[in-house]
């Protein structure tokens, strides 16, 4: 019998909650058709004053930079992008037009420059290595009064970057040793070649077996194979050299639009309804308490 009457109860708070909701609906209904030309004339208004934001907002480019760095890790060149950011937030565009070695007239135009790691994953991977790991792509975002201003800015922040002077020691290190190693390389190859000389004046065929050199037996294959492997390794430090001679490696460059990133009419005028819808039933709102 309990649990009859449980059940009974249950029903009984549903369809009393049920019925509230339906009323509280209705009376939200009436209450805007009530107020229907209060709410349509400030949506209209809040969509005109969103489309006159959006004439004669000035306008915000936006574009993106690629690269990565041999010589620098991630956390590094985020370091030094933050620098630069930290002249735009200060309102300092004559140290940036410094920094960047710009015209101070395009500094003035930057609005926003930001960091950021193009494969997040990857980057987290390799962020509590013992080693710095370098050639990380990245991403470097810039927001300016003008899109082409884009232009100046790229070989601006590229070089910025590349005149790092740790970058310069490294970077001459690097190169020093490795034309050293091709020396060597060369060095070798030249002896190589004298006693592949040697052995074609002094092979002579000793039917199924090889020939010999001062009494030695000595394969010729042997001496071409290193000969070759040798030249090989020559042409791998000459792909580095080009590779490594600069520290940035670009990726993509800033894609010129001449589409504003922002204001959109769009979202201008959506946002002017939006608020014009709210103010409006503020004002219901409390013309309806007042009258209570």
């Amino acid at each position: 019998m309990a649990q009859s009457g449980d059940e009974i109860n249950i029903l009984d708070f549903f369809g009393r909650m049920s019925s509230s909701i339906k009323k509280s609906v209705q009376q939200f209904i009436a209450f805007c058709f009530k107020n229907i030309l209060l709410f349509s004339i400030l949506v209209a208004t809040g969509i005109a004053g969103g489309f006159v934001h959006y004439k004669f907002s000035k306008p915000v480019y936006f574009s993106e930079l690629i690269l990565s760095s041999n010589y620098l890790s991630n956390g590094m060149c985020a370091e030094m992008i933050q620098r630069l950011e930290n002249y735009v937030e200060d309102k300092t565009p004559e140290l940036l037009a410094k920094k960047l070695d710009i015209d101070s007239e395009i500094a003035k135009g930057v609005l926003k420059i930001e960091f950021d790691n193009f494969d997040t994953k990857l980057f987290e991977k390799y962020k509590d290595k013992d080693t710095v790991v370098l050639g990380l792509p990245f991403r470097i975002k810039v927001y300016a009064s003008d899109y082409n201003f884009f232009n100046t800015l790229q070989p601006a922040i590229i070089n910025y970057l590349e005149n790092n002077p740790h970058v310069i020691e490294q970077k001459t290190i690097w190169i020093e040793n490795t034309k050293l190693i091709k020396q060597k390389l060369q060095k070798e190859q030249a002896e190589l070649d004298s006693l592949k000389k040697v052995i074609a004046n002094h092979l002579v065929p000793r039917g199924t077996q090889g020939g010999f050199v001062f009494g030695q037996p000595l394969d010729p294959l042997t001496i071409y194979k290193e000969g070759i492997n040798l030249y090989k390794e020559e042409l791998e430090y000459n792909s580095q050299l080009i590779l490594n001679s600069k520290n940035i490696r670009v990726y993509s460059d800033f894609e010129i639009r001449e589409k504003p990133y922002r204001p959109k009419k769009s979202i201008s005028m959506g946002v002017g309804a939006i608020v014009g819808l709210v103010l409006g039933f503020l004002i219901a709102f409390i013309k309806s308490f007042l009258k209570k």
